[in-house]
């Protein structure tokens, strides 16, 4: 039996970047909470924050709670998109999963996001979060953001095999036990 196993390590497709133009006033993102991850950040003066190593696995037809905590100075917008088919880009059909505005002193943005019977299976897919003040446009996933920032993250859906990282090379003549989850 031979199977390629696939690893968080891989970083998913991203064929668009985005990015900070303008930092006040403590905007930006400081925390995103979804399902498994819950990860504080720097806010907007880091500007773009690469993510992908922070990971989860969510399954097909699955609604998981999001929580994103923005700024105290300022409503901003928060938009999430995940990349469901994997082509690099953001711009599909249901790719945008949550928008929301706040109202200070509110400064967390919370919504349920549903995996979608389509998304790819088995493959580590890119999760955009962007915000952005409340008086510029609506943030797009592939444009740079004023007063805002953007985070990426990676889920897999519907991991059906899994196993614990390993380290060194196993030869071609020589074995390696490894441990093995399969998940129905």
């Amino acid at each position: 039996l031979y199977y390629n196993i696939p690893s968080f390590n891989q970083v998913p497709l991203s064929a668009c970047t985005a990015g900070t133009d303008g930092y006040c006033c403590n905007a930006g993102i400081y925390n995103v909470t979804f399902n498994s991850i819950n990860n504080n950040s720097a806010n907007a003066s880091a500007g773009y924050e690469d993510f992908t190593s922070v990971s989860n696995s969510v399954s097909r037809g699955g609604t998981y709670s999001l929580s994103v905590q923005t700024g105290d100075q300022f409503e901003e917008k928060v938009f999430v998109w995940i990349d469901y088919n994997n082509d690099g880009d953001f711009f599909d059909t249901g790719e945008q999963v949550f928008s929301d505005m706040n109202l200070l002193p509110n400064q967390t943005h919370t919504g349920n996001i549903t995996i979608p019977s389509s998304a790819v299976q088995n493959t580590p897919l890119r999760m955009r979060i962007g915000s952005n003040a409340n008086w510029w446009p609506d943030p797009s996933p592939c444009t740079n953001s004023y007063y805002g920032q953007f985070e990426d993250y990676t889920i897999l859906v519907d991991p059906w095999l899994s196993a614990s990282s390993a380290s060194g090379t196993v030869a071609p003549t020589d074995s390696s036990q490894i441990t093995l989850n399969f998940q129905s």
